[in-house]
């Protein structure tokens, strides 16, 4: 039954490194994409603006200052974006708070995986972790297996015990 619930945990952590590369590897690529993108660009506006010097052209003046708009366009969009994905990452960090709890849910997946253990209660103290000052029950491995099935590791320098101080 134990290397049942290991081999589980074996395939999900698996499952979770290959998700995980698959990310990086999309994210270097959109960061590559966008310096030719963003260069090009960049090489065609600059060039309008040398042809309206040249030629007096005003169309050449007004397709400078509509690429200014439009590129200020995308660039608002994308603000509003990561303003969204930034505020549902906020709202999902603060409901993994447990201060309020004496004991995780029953239906915690941590449960599942390590049903003899006893959680303890820790305290996140790295002020550049999203989950700073937020109370976790955590389990030998010092981290957590989340419900989306992301997992989150802390050092033992990253955490503290919570002690009841009544």
């Amino acid at each position: 039954m134990k290397n049942k619930k290991i081999d589980e945990l074996s395939v999900i952590l698996q499952s979770m490194t290959k998700l995980t590369a698959r990310i990086i590897w999309v994210c270097k690529l959109r960061e590559l994409l966008t310096g030719i993108f963003a260069s090009n660009l960049g090489m065609a506006w600059a060039s309008t603006l040398v042809l309206y010097v040249f030629t007096g052209d005003m169309l050449c003046l007004k397709l400078f200052f509509g690429v200014i708009a439009l590129g200020l366009m995308f660039y608002f969009i994308v603000m509003l974006l990561e303003t969204i994905g930034k505020r549902r990452r906020d709202n999902y960090i603060n409901s993994l708070d447990m201060a309020s709890m004496d004991k995780p849910f029953t239906t915690d997946i941590n449960n599942m995986f390590f049903p003899e253990e006893e959680p303890v209660k820790y305290i996140v103290t790295d002020k550049n972790d999203p989950m700073y000052k937020k109370i976790l029950f955590l389990y030998p491995i010092y981290g957590r297996l989340n419900q989306n099935k992301t997992i989150t590791f802390f050092k033992k320098n990253q955490i503290e015990p919570v002690t009841d101080k009544k």
